[in-house]
């Protein structure tokens, strides 16, 4: 507001001059009209921060309090002052009305001192400024880091795969530039873009051959640093993903799961073409009640992507199995050998393996000498078991070892047989015989058990000579399957403390068979030195129903003097209502198959023989097949997942899952997560997903080619494996 002094209706003229007296600035026109701002304060609306990294930005404001305001208050003038003139930061603008933001740059190195003085002066009367003093900061260095999923390990000559990379820290946002080097002169694939911003995502095609040394390397490196950088190496094949099944080829199965109407299992064998076909094969399927079926595979399909994950669809005539007679299940290749299989449609959900068959011709001279097997799943509703009768619905698990004396001849001597229904322990031995195999592989095996009236018939498809896929079809004990290894030389002999000698990490799954209509499930790893006679050096990880203990094991064993090797377990600490357990040892390279036999608890698992050597972050890296069983703590539901972990060395997971919980399956999931070295062969750690959110896990080292990991929080009881895969992966 402009005040003018008139007397005697002259205007006073004061000489055209500017009027100050104290805190008030005033000045006169040539018409004699003279106007005063009056400033009492100045303040900070929007002040500055207490730190700032250098080249940051800070926006600040300042209001400017008159007594007589103009209709255009003159605001407030920005300086900065610091220990190195002239590079203490500027600002834009450097003069703003009251009330008004100006932006703040801070200087690019850090000044003398490490602080610098911000100060807003009131243009009206430079008597009046409020200030503050700002720490200047170094720049936090710029990270890169692929975003999940990430590339792949493996693509085919031509492939293609779309991936991103995440800058950190980055003042500028200047993005990522992707570059490829390989041993060839050229000719190591090509980008398009080839520079993206953070997070985006740019596509990559391979060579059309594959390169000297069969790798290239990609490289994602920060615009704003080059010299911050992320690669990996990519193996480029020239394997087309069909023919990781090849021509002509069989591949057993066995899957087991549940459900709308309950348990169900299924064993078989099917023939590929290499070229994404189904050609034939046969299955025996065990619904829920126990009716088994042996029905033909007419036809289907197979597709795999680089990474070994896909899908296989198995049409048979029986509407029972799978959607209208046709099963799909997910898949992820180890190698071209072995994959982990899981359903992957409404129908069910549940886990297996898959296998190639390696011999095409058998007779009753297949199968010879001693053969280590486990069964689980449940026993039927209302069914006798013979001298102990089974309690309806309840958890059912069944092993030993059956002596193959000769073609066809199941030996008593030499062969030994324990069964845990729902906490009902049997032990003895058997007898029984092997009826001719078909032109698939299929035998049918019948075994006489003393303690049970019933015969256990089952149906095992071949392998080899000494793997067999194993399903019981006897409609009478249980509706079980599972797995025979056999002890081939070492049959008979497996007596002496060295069968069962140096670390071992041993793993469970069943449930708790007390409870009202539903079964509490039970997870349990462990891993400990078996040494003339005591468990040493023990640790293990428990979860029962959602309730998860970890700790210190000991206990003692004993082996069968007889040489079956059979091996009793009594374990002590951590969990006492989780301790007896039967190990049936295989003699080579392959796990001892492990049988629960304590009252409460009905279990199943494998006992591998742990690699020696220092243990550290670093052995567990590389892209892992992984395969996932879990339940929900009441034992309700079940969820089955297959997938590929990327392991980078450092203790970071990211990969695709493809999951089926609750009969809904779902494909590429993206799976992020950690595994923390505490020094020892257990690691913890969390993974990470949409569907499942954040789960706890304690990751056993079993090698650097195989990790066992088990569940350790309150959501859901799970038992994993993570299996690294071999090129063309």
């Amino acid at each position: 507001m402009r005040l003018a002094l008139l007397i005697g209706g002259l205007a006073l003229v004061l000489g055209g001059c500017n009027l100050s007296s104290g805190p008030h600035i005033g000045s006169c026109n040539l018409e004699g009209s003279c106007s005063f701002d009056i400033v009492t304060a100045i303040s900070f609306t929007t002040p500055p921060p207490a730190s700032m990294s250098v080249g940051t930005t800070a926006t600040l404001a300042a209001d400017v309090t008159e007594e007589v305001k103009n209709a255009s208050p003159e605001g407030a003038d920005w300086k900065v002052s610091c220990g190195s003139p002239g590079a203490c930061g500027l600002f834009l603008p450097r003069h703003t009305a009251s009330g008004v933001q100006t932006m703040y740059t801070a200087p690019d190195a850090v000044p003398a001192g490490g602080t610098v003085t911000i100060k807003a002066v009131a243009t009206a009367n430079s008597q009046f400024s409020t200030s503050a003093t700002v720490t200047i900061t170094a720049a936090p260095a710029v990270d890169i880091s692929f975003a999940s999923p990430p590339p792949p390990p493996t693509l085919p000559t031509g492939g293609a795969a779309e991936f991103a990379a995440v800058v950190a820290q980055d003042a500028l946002s200047a993005g990522v530039d992707w570059s490829v080097q390989c041993a060839s002169a050229s000719g190591c694939g090509s980008f398009s873009p080839g520079h993206t911003a953070s997070a985006g995502r740019t596509g990559y095609t391979a060579p059309q051959g594959a390169p000297s040394g069969g790798t290239v390397t990609v490289t994602a490196a920060s615009t704003t640093d080059l010299s911050k950088k992320v690669s990996i190496v990519i193996t480029i094949s020239g394997t087309a993903p069909a023919a990781f099944l090849c021509a002509n080829c069989s591949y057993t199965f066995v899957l087991s799961g549940s459900c709308a109407k309950g348990p169900y299992n299924v064993a078989g064998v099917f023939r590929t073409d290499g070229m994404g076909g189904i050609i034939t094969g046969e299955q025996d399927f065990v619904e829920p009640g126990g009716t088994a079926v042996q029905e033909s595979i007419t036809g289907g399909s197979y597709s795999l992507g680089p990474d070994g994950r896909g899908t296989i669809t198995l049409v048979t005539n029986d509407f029972r199995v799978g959607v209208h007679g046709t099963e799909s299940l997910g898949v992820v290749l180890v190698s071209t050998q072995h994959a982990r299989i899981t359903e992957q449609d409404s129908f069910g959900s549940s886990s297996g393996t898959l296998d190639l068959q390696t011999i095409s011709t058998f007779s009753l001279s297949t199968l010879a000498g001693g053969y280590a097997f486990v069964l689980s799943g449940q026993d039927f509703n209302n069914r006798s078991c013979g001298l102990q009768p089974c309690i309806p619905d309840l958890p059912f698990a069944i092993g030993g070892v059956m002596n193959v004396a000769s073609p066809g001849v199941i030996l008593q001597a030499g062969s030994v047989v324990d069964s845990n229904d729902g906490g009902a322990i049997n032990s003895g031995q058997m007898q029984g015989s092997i009826q001719a195999p078909d032109s698939f592989g299929r035998v049918q095996i019948t075994l006489s058990l003393g303690f049970y009236s019933s015969a256990l018939e089952m149906a095992a498809y071949i392998t080899d000579a000494t793997h067999l896929k194993v399903l019981e079809i006897d409609n009478q004990l249980g509706n079980t399957s599972g797995v025979a290894i056999g002890q081939g030389a070492a049959t008979g002999t497996l007596s002496q403390p060295q069968a069962f000698s140096g670390p071992y990490v041993f793993t469970a799954l069943g449930s708790n068979p007390f409870g009202s209509g539903t079964f509490a499930p039970v997870a349990v790893v462990a891993g400990f030195t078996p040494t003339a006679g005591m468990i040493e050096n023990g640790t293990s990880d428990v979860n029962l129903a959602g309730t998860s203990s970890s700790g210190a094991v000991g206990g003692t064993y004993s082996i069968d003097s007889s040489g079956t090797g059979r091996v009793s377990i009594a374990l002590t600490g951590n969990n006492s209502s989780l301790s007896n357990f039967v190990l049936y040892l295989s003699g080579g390279t392959d796990p001892a198959l492990v049988l629960g036999v304590d009252k409460h608890l009905v279990t199943a698992g494998y006992a591998y023989a742990q690699a020696a050597g220092p243990v550290s972050t670093a052995a567990f890296s590389g892209p892992y097949a992984l395969n996932l069983a879990s339940f929900n703590a009441k034992g309700t539901a079940e969820s089955d997942i297959t997938g590929q972990e990327f392991a980078d060395g450092a203790g970071n997971l990211s990969g695709v899952w493809d999951t089926n919980s609750g009969n809904s399956p779902q494909s590429a999931v993206a799976a992020t997560g950690n595994s923390i070295s505490g020094g020892t062969a257990r690691f913890t750690g969390s993974i990470t997903t949409i569907p499942t959110g954040t789960k706890q896990f304690s990751y056993y080292l079993v090698s650097p080619s195989q990790v066992v990991f088990i569940e350790t929080d309150a959501v859901a009881v799970s038992l994993g494996i993570f299996l690294l895969q071999t090129p063309p992966f």
